[in-house]
Protein backbone atom coordinates (compact mmCIF):
# COMPACT_ATOMS: atom_id res chain seq x y z
CA UNK A 1 0.00 0.00 0.00
CA UNK A 2 1.33 3.38 -1.14
CA UNK A 3 0.51 5.91 1.40
CA UNK A 4 -0.56 9.74 0.20
CA UNK A 5 2.68 10.97 1.52
CA UNK A 6 4.75 8.71 -0.54
CA UNK A 7 2.87 9.37 -3.38
CA UNK A 8 3.38 13.12 -2.88
CA UNK A 9 7.08 12.75 -2.20
CA UNK A 10 7.13 10.26 -5.04
CA UNK A 11 5.87 13.12 -7.12
CA UNK A 12 7.61 15.61 -6.12
CA UNK A 13 11.27 13.53 -5.83
CA UNK A 14 10.95 10.99 -7.74
CA UNK A 15 13.40 9.71 -10.86
CA UNK A 16 11.45 8.03 -13.73
CA UNK A 17 12.17 4.27 -14.51
CA UNK A 18 11.54 2.24 -17.80
CA UNK A 19 11.39 -1.23 -16.78
CA UNK A 20 12.40 -3.81 -18.78
CA UNK A 21 10.46 -7.01 -17.35
CA UNK A 22 11.06 -10.66 -19.30
CA UNK A 23 7.56 -11.54 -21.04
CA UNK A 24 6.77 -14.35 -23.43
CA UNK A 25 4.57 -11.57 -25.41
CA UNK A 26 5.67 -8.42 -26.11
CA UNK A 27 5.40 -5.24 -28.48
CA UNK A 28 9.40 -4.76 -28.06
CA UNK A 29 11.13 -5.41 -31.77
CA UNK A 30 14.56 -4.24 -31.54
CA UNK A 31 14.52 -3.93 -27.56
CA UNK A 32 15.41 -7.37 -25.77
CA UNK A 33 17.83 -8.63 -23.52
CA UNK A 34 20.59 -10.89 -24.95
CA UNK A 35 20.38 -12.97 -28.02
CA UNK A 36 21.86 -11.54 -31.35
CA UNK A 37 23.04 -8.05 -31.05
CA UNK A 38 22.62 -5.51 -34.17
CA UNK A 39 26.27 -3.96 -34.41
CA UNK A 40 28.03 -1.46 -37.16
CA UNK A 41 29.72 -3.72 -39.63
CA UNK A 42 33.43 -2.04 -38.40
CA UNK A 43 32.49 -2.69 -34.71
CA UNK A 44 35.00 -4.12 -32.71
CA UNK A 45 33.55 -6.30 -30.39
CA UNK A 46 34.90 -5.45 -26.93
CA UNK A 47 37.29 -7.95 -24.63
CA UNK A 48 38.35 -7.53 -21.28
CA UNK A 49 42.18 -9.15 -19.85
CA UNK A 50 41.35 -10.29 -16.40
CA UNK A 51 41.70 -13.21 -14.07
CA UNK A 52 38.74 -16.28 -14.44
CA UNK A 53 38.21 -19.14 -14.30
CA UNK A 54 41.55 -20.17 -16.22
CA UNK A 55 44.01 -17.93 -15.29
CA UNK A 56 44.61 -14.35 -16.54
CA UNK A 57 43.02 -14.33 -20.28
CA UNK A 58 41.58 -11.65 -22.60
CA UNK A 59 38.17 -12.83 -23.17
CA UNK A 60 34.92 -11.27 -25.12
CA UNK A 61 32.54 -10.01 -22.97
CA UNK A 62 28.81 -11.14 -22.53
CA UNK A 63 26.06 -9.37 -24.79
CA UNK A 64 23.59 -8.49 -22.14
CA UNK A 65 20.93 -6.21 -23.51
CA UNK A 66 19.86 -4.20 -26.69
CA UNK A 67 17.71 -0.57 -26.24
CA UNK A 68 15.71 0.58 -28.96
CA UNK A 69 15.79 4.02 -27.85
CA UNK A 70 12.80 5.05 -30.36
CA UNK A 71 10.79 2.12 -29.03
CA UNK A 72 11.34 2.95 -25.43
CA UNK A 73 10.99 6.92 -25.98
CA UNK A 74 7.47 7.28 -25.00
CA UNK A 75 8.24 5.89 -21.63
CA UNK A 76 11.37 8.08 -21.38
CA UNK A 77 9.49 10.77 -18.92
CA UNK A 78 12.33 13.15 -18.25
CA UNK A 79 13.76 12.59 -22.12
CA UNK A 80 17.22 11.84 -20.61
CA UNK A 81 18.04 8.95 -23.52
CA UNK A 82 18.39 9.75 -26.90
CA UNK A 83 15.09 9.54 -28.73
CA UNK A 84 17.12 7.31 -31.87
CA UNK A 85 19.10 4.11 -32.27
CA UNK A 86 20.21 1.62 -30.46
CA UNK A 87 21.60 1.23 -26.88
CA UNK A 88 23.63 -1.77 -25.93
CA UNK A 89 25.19 -3.42 -22.83
CA UNK A 90 28.18 -5.73 -22.58
CA UNK A 91 30.23 -7.76 -18.94
CA UNK A 92 32.17 -9.71 -18.96
CA UNK A 93 31.20 -12.62 -16.95
CA UNK A 94 34.32 -14.86 -16.66
CA UNK A 95 36.99 -12.67 -14.83
CA UNK A 96 33.50 -11.07 -12.93
CA UNK A 97 34.60 -8.07 -11.88
CA UNK A 98 32.92 -6.09 -8.88
CA UNK A 99 33.71 -2.75 -10.29
CA UNK A 100 35.79 -1.47 -7.03
CA UNK A 101 39.05 -1.45 -8.18
CA UNK A 102 40.17 1.15 -10.94
CA UNK A 103 41.89 -1.75 -12.93
CA UNK A 104 38.22 -3.06 -13.29
CA UNK A 105 37.71 -0.23 -16.42
CA UNK A 106 36.40 -1.71 -19.46
CA UNK A 107 34.81 -5.30 -17.68
CA UNK A 108 32.01 -3.78 -18.54
CA UNK A 109 31.07 -1.38 -21.47
CA UNK A 110 28.05 0.46 -23.28
CA UNK A 111 27.32 1.91 -26.77
CA UNK A 112 25.04 3.93 -28.30
CA UNK A 113 24.92 3.65 -32.42
CA UNK A 114 22.95 6.71 -33.41
CA UNK A 115 21.30 5.17 -37.18
CA UNK A 116 19.58 1.45 -35.98
CA UNK A 117 18.68 1.43 -39.81
CA UNK A 118 22.64 1.02 -40.47
CA UNK A 119 23.19 -1.92 -38.28
CA UNK A 120 22.76 -5.21 -39.07
CA UNK A 121 22.46 -8.70 -36.63
CA UNK A 122 25.96 -10.10 -35.67
CA UNK A 123 26.98 -13.63 -34.77
CA UNK A 124 29.09 -13.35 -31.66
CA UNK A 125 32.09 -14.09 -31.28
CA UNK A 126 33.68 -18.19 -31.42
CA UNK A 127 35.90 -17.09 -28.14
CA UNK A 128 32.89 -16.25 -26.01
CA UNK A 129 31.76 -19.69 -24.04
CA UNK A 130 28.39 -21.20 -24.00
CA UNK A 131 27.38 -20.17 -20.48
CA UNK A 132 28.22 -16.98 -20.56
CA UNK A 133 25.96 -16.57 -24.22
CA UNK A 134 22.49 -14.92 -22.64
CA UNK A 135 19.82 -15.99 -23.93
CA UNK A 136 17.23 -13.71 -26.16
CA UNK A 137 14.63 -12.98 -24.05
CA UNK A 138 11.85 -10.49 -25.37
CA UNK A 139 10.74 -7.85 -22.79
CA UNK A 140 7.78 -5.96 -22.02
CA UNK A 141 8.45 -2.10 -20.83
CA UNK A 142 6.36 -0.10 -18.86
CA UNK A 143 7.59 3.16 -16.92
CA UNK A 144 7.32 4.05 -13.01
CA UNK A 145 8.50 6.72 -10.70
CA UNK A 146 11.02 5.88 -8.34
CA UNK A 147 12.30 6.89 -4.98
CA UNK A 148 15.62 6.29 -3.50
CA UNK A 149 15.90 3.68 -1.35
CA UNK A 150 17.35 4.08 2.66
CA UNK A 151 21.22 3.14 1.35
CA UNK A 152 20.75 6.44 -1.34
CA UNK A 153 18.30 8.15 0.54
CA UNK A 154 21.11 9.14 3.40
CA UNK A 155 23.64 10.16 0.91
CA UNK A 156 21.93 12.67 -1.13
CA UNK A 157 22.53 16.18 0.12
CA UNK A 158 20.61 17.67 -2.47
CA UNK A 159 17.69 16.28 -1.07
CA UNK A 160 17.69 16.31 2.90
CA UNK A 161 13.91 16.95 3.37
CA UNK A 162 13.06 13.62 1.64
CA UNK A 163 14.83 12.07 4.34
CA UNK A 164 12.92 13.83 6.86
CA UNK A 165 9.99 13.07 5.78
CA UNK A 166 9.68 9.77 4.81
CA UNK A 167 11.90 8.81 8.33
CA UNK A 168 8.67 7.31 10.17
CA UNK A 169 6.35 6.78 6.95
CA UNK A 170 6.09 2.91 7.47
CA UNK A 171 5.08 2.83 4.12
CA UNK A 172 8.09 4.14 2.61
CA UNK A 173 9.90 1.13 4.58
CA UNK A 174 7.36 -1.35 2.80
CA UNK A 175 8.70 0.24 0.04
CA UNK A 176 12.35 -0.08 0.38
CA UNK A 177 11.79 -3.62 1.37
CA UNK A 178 9.94 -5.04 -1.88
CA UNK A 179 12.53 -3.12 -3.96
CA UNK A 180 15.37 -5.21 -2.41
CA UNK A 181 13.77 -8.88 -1.68
CA UNK A 182 16.05 -11.39 -2.78
CA UNK A 183 12.97 -13.23 -3.92
CA UNK A 184 11.51 -10.62 -6.04
CA UNK A 185 11.02 -10.76 -9.85
CA UNK A 186 14.07 -9.67 -12.03
CA UNK A 187 14.34 -5.96 -11.75
CA UNK A 188 16.20 -4.59 -14.70
CA UNK A 189 15.97 -1.01 -15.80
CA UNK A 190 16.86 2.57 -17.47
CA UNK A 191 17.08 5.31 -15.21
CA UNK A 192 15.48 6.01 -12.17
CA UNK A 193 17.24 5.06 -8.29
CA UNK A 194 19.30 1.81 -8.24
CA UNK A 195 17.50 -1.04 -6.35
CA UNK A 196 21.23 -1.37 -3.93
CA UNK A 197 21.83 -4.74 -2.55
CA UNK A 198 24.63 -3.37 0.03
CA UNK A 199 25.73 0.31 -0.19
CA UNK A 200 25.18 3.71 -1.90
CA UNK A 201 28.00 3.33 -5.26
CA UNK A 202 28.18 6.67 -6.56
CA UNK A 203 31.48 7.59 -4.48
CA UNK A 204 32.61 3.65 -5.77
CA UNK A 205 32.33 5.27 -9.62
CA UNK A 206 34.08 8.39 -8.82
CA UNK A 207 36.84 7.40 -7.11
CA UNK A 208 37.73 3.94 -9.32
CA UNK A 209 37.16 6.59 -12.31
CA UNK A 210 39.25 9.67 -10.97
CA UNK A 211 42.62 9.22 -9.53
CA UNK A 212 42.17 12.42 -7.27
CA UNK A 213 39.42 10.71 -5.82
CA UNK A 214 41.13 7.76 -4.45
CA UNK A 215 43.02 8.48 -1.18
CA UNK A 216 41.44 11.33 0.51
CA UNK A 217 42.70 12.70 3.79
CA UNK A 218 39.56 14.09 5.06
CA UNK A 219 40.70 15.52 8.07
CA UNK A 220 43.28 18.29 6.13
CA UNK A 221 40.73 19.11 3.09
CA UNK A 222 39.40 22.79 2.09
CA UNK A 223 35.51 23.53 2.12
CA UNK A 224 36.33 23.64 -1.44
CA UNK A 225 37.47 20.20 -2.24
CA UNK A 226 34.61 19.02 -0.14
CA UNK A 227 32.33 20.80 -1.90
CA UNK A 228 34.28 20.07 -5.33
CA UNK A 229 34.00 15.93 -4.27
CA UNK A 230 30.31 15.99 -3.17
CA UNK A 231 29.05 17.93 -6.98
CA UNK A 232 31.04 15.34 -8.37
CA UNK A 233 29.60 12.41 -7.14
CA UNK A 234 26.07 13.47 -7.42
CA UNK A 235 27.07 13.79 -11.01
CA UNK A 236 26.78 10.10 -11.36
CA UNK A 237 23.68 8.83 -11.97
CA UNK A 238 22.19 5.14 -12.80
CA UNK A 239 21.92 4.09 -16.52
CA UNK A 240 20.77 0.22 -16.56
CA UNK A 241 20.41 -2.28 -14.24
CA UNK A 242 20.66 -5.89 -14.67
CA UNK A 243 19.37 -8.49 -12.39
CA UNK A 244 20.34 -12.26 -12.48
CA UNK A 245 17.11 -14.03 -13.59
CA UNK A 246 15.69 -17.57 -14.22
CA UNK A 247 14.54 -17.73 -17.88
CA UNK A 248 12.47 -20.59 -19.62
CA UNK A 249 15.10 -22.75 -17.97
CA UNK A 250 18.03 -20.83 -18.26
CA UNK A 251 19.67 -19.05 -15.40
CA UNK A 252 21.47 -15.73 -15.25
CA UNK A 253 23.36 -15.85 -12.00
CA UNK A 254 25.65 -12.30 -11.09
CA UNK A 255 27.77 -13.88 -8.15
CA UNK A 256 25.12 -14.85 -5.48
CA UNK A 257 22.04 -13.66 -7.33
CA UNK A 258 23.75 -9.89 -7.60
CA UNK A 259 23.02 -7.21 -9.73
CA UNK A 260 24.73 -5.27 -12.32
CA UNK A 261 24.66 -1.68 -12.15
CA UNK A 262 26.24 1.15 -15.22
CA UNK A 263 26.39 4.51 -13.71
CA UNK A 264 26.98 7.53 -16.22
CA UNK A 265 27.80 10.82 -15.33
CA UNK A 266 24.65 13.28 -16.38
CA UNK A 267 26.78 15.67 -18.41
CA UNK A 268 28.37 12.54 -20.26
CA UNK A 269 24.56 10.95 -20.92
CA UNK A 270 23.72 14.71 -22.22
CA UNK A 271 26.61 14.56 -24.15
CA UNK A 272 25.59 11.19 -25.81
CA UNK A 273 29.06 9.82 -24.68
CA UNK A 274 28.91 6.47 -23.29
CA UNK A 275 32.22 5.41 -23.31
CA UNK A 276 32.89 6.96 -19.57
CA UNK A 277 30.70 4.48 -17.52
CA UNK A 278 31.29 2.74 -14.73
CA UNK A 279 29.92 -0.55 -13.86
CA UNK A 280 29.54 -2.20 -9.94
CA UNK A 281 28.39 -5.37 -9.04
CA UNK A 282 26.78 -5.84 -5.68
CA UNK A 283 25.26 -9.59 -4.30
CA UNK A 284 23.59 -10.79 -0.90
Amino acid sequence: MISNLLESCRAKYGKNAICLSPASETDAVRTHLGGTPLLPADFNYPTFTGEGTDGVKNRPLSFLAQIDCAEIHALDCDALLPDHGILSFFYEQDSQCWGREPADAGCARAYWFGDADALRETPLPDALAAEYRVPHIPVSLSQTRELPDYNELSESADIPELEDTVREDSAFDAYCKARSAIDSPARIKLLGYADIIQSDMKSCCLKCSDPQYRAIDWGSVTDAFRAEYHAEKAEWILLFQMDSLNWQGDSLCFADDGRLYFYIRKSDLAKRDFSRIWMVLQCY
